[in-house]
């Protein structure tokens, strides 16, 4: 892909016009443009999660595309994905059930049109990242799946027993590599988006080496995820700072919801040692949680007992541990066989046996931790949000199944990357039309 590279002196009257022109409430630093290089491309997308890959995955040739992430390509919540992607696939199961299962975690919360939609384009979806070269995990040649809370029906599919993630993100960024019109660039800091008139124009950027540049794109793909980092106890990469929302609502976007975000009940507690999650397909396998004594007291909680939703399990985690002054509470798999539960969670297997634990055997001492970042940048059900330039998707953008607060909070379970999917490939599909709506860029309320 070949992307123009203005030189220094080279600018056009639009770039004058951008310094210095609201500072310093409108742009966070600083910056000339006459003393900076210019890029210019069709599209920009900024993140290199799902949501921006998928995104960048939709827009043809002869569109050209450039992808920045602030960290390398990899690093990214996507890629950090343990359980899997939530979609009916069995004889067993129906799209009524999903949508049943959805509204009644939702509690009322839900924009029922928007779950219809999202539920009923999961199986394709995930069909479509098979078709990118994501391998599943099978049993007796068929898909595996599995069961998370929230859920009445086996429909979780997940790769590498516990990393599925990981598998998906390879598949992707694979593709993504090979796609001729789209350039990545990692270790690129987007420290603002630029706005002319209303619209967003581009980026502000900052490389190591190379010092701040300004990107001009005729649209532009915000993917930037979440702020799970804000908390002490979370399960985000340290990449999940909420650089994209700040630098929307700096220039003009509306956020919504920002009080809400989910907490994952199990996250490995080892006092003095980083966090890590302990997936939702654990107890989705038959995991008991206990408290300190032994007692399995999710049973006196709630009908639906460990598959309850998560922020039902979080709060009766945290009670839990206020009751018995003790800081945490444990995951028991002890009678499941071994060796289905190695199978299936080599990964956290691996990490535990770091800090001494053996699975199979011995309790994981858990607590809730952020893990979700539920509002954002406001949206509708196209994908587009209420400056004329931005979409997206995926984890720590707007919440799409709700009709005022996020069912998100209170969902089941695997719907992250699923979400992230079928949102950037509508909104990537809206940039291949040229698509826009008119908007004001002034500062819309949190």
């Amino acid at each position: 892909m070949s992307l123009l590279i203005a030189g220094r002196n080279s600018i056009n009257s639009r770039s004058s016009q951008i310094a210095f022109m609201s500072f310093p409430l409108r742009y966070l630093v600083r910056f000339t443009p006459k003393q900076v290089t210019h890029v210019f491309t069709d599209v920009l997308v900024i993140g290199g999660g799902i949501a921006g890959l998928r995104a960048a995955l939709e827009v043809p040739p002869p569109m050209q595309v450039l992808v920045i992430t602030k960290d390398r390509i990899k690093e990214s919540n996507s890629a950090y994905a343990q359980g899997g992607i939530a979609g009916v696939l069995s004889p067993e199961d129906r799209f009524e059930n999903h949508i049943e299962d959805t509204l009644t975690a939702g509690a009322g919360l839900c924009d029922p049109a928007v779950v219809d939609l999202v539920v009923r384009e999961a199986p394709e979806r995930i069909n479509e990242l098979i078709s990118l070269g994501t391998h599943f995990d099978e049993e007796g040649g068929q898909l595996a799946l599995t069961r998370e809370g929230g859920h009445s029906h086996r429909r979780i599919v997940h790769a590498l027993g516990d990393a599925t993630g990981f598998e998906v993100m390879r598949a992707v960024i694979a593709r993504v590599q090979k796609t001729a019109n789209i350039m990545l660039w990692d270790r690129t800091f987007t420290i603002d988006l630029l706005t002319h008139e209303g619209r967003c124009v581009g980026a502000l950027a900052h490389r190591r080496g190379r010092g701040q540049f300004l990107i001009w794109a005729k649209q532009t793909v915000l993917a930037s995820g979440g702020c799970g980092m804000v908390y002490r106890e979370t399960t985000n990469p340290h990449v999940a700072t909420g650089d994209g929302m700040t630098a929307a609502y700096r220039a003009g976007a509306q956020l919504r919801d920002m009080e809400f975000m989910q907490f994952h009940p199990t996250v490995l507690y080892v006092a003095g040692s980083a966090r890590y999650l302990i997936s939702e397909a654990v107890r989705g396998e038959g995991a008991y949680l206990r408290d300190k004594s032994g007692k399995r007291f999710m049973l006196e909680e709630d009908p639906r007992a460990e598959l309850a939703p998560r922020d039902v399990v979080a709060q009766a985690i945290v009670r839990r541990m206020h009751q018995t002054q003790h800081p945490n509470v444990y995951l028991d798999l002890s009678h499941i066989p071994p060796a289905r539960v190695m199978q299936r969670f080599p990964g956290i297997y691996k990490v535990c046996q770091e800090f001494g634990l053996d699975i199979t055997t011995d309790p994981i001492p858990v607590r809730p931790g952020a893990h979700y970042m539920v509002g954002g940048r406001d949206g509708g059900r196209a994908g587009a949000y209420h400056i004329a330039w931005t979409m997206g998707g995926g984890r720590g953008h707007v919440q799409r199944l709700t009709r005022r607060k996020p069912a998100c909070v209170q969902q089941p379970a695997g719907r992250a990357c699923f979400r992230g999917v079928v949102w950037t490939r509508r909104g990537g599909r809206r940039r291949r039309a040229g698509r826009y709506l008119s908007s004001s860029a002034s500062a819309g309320p949190i």
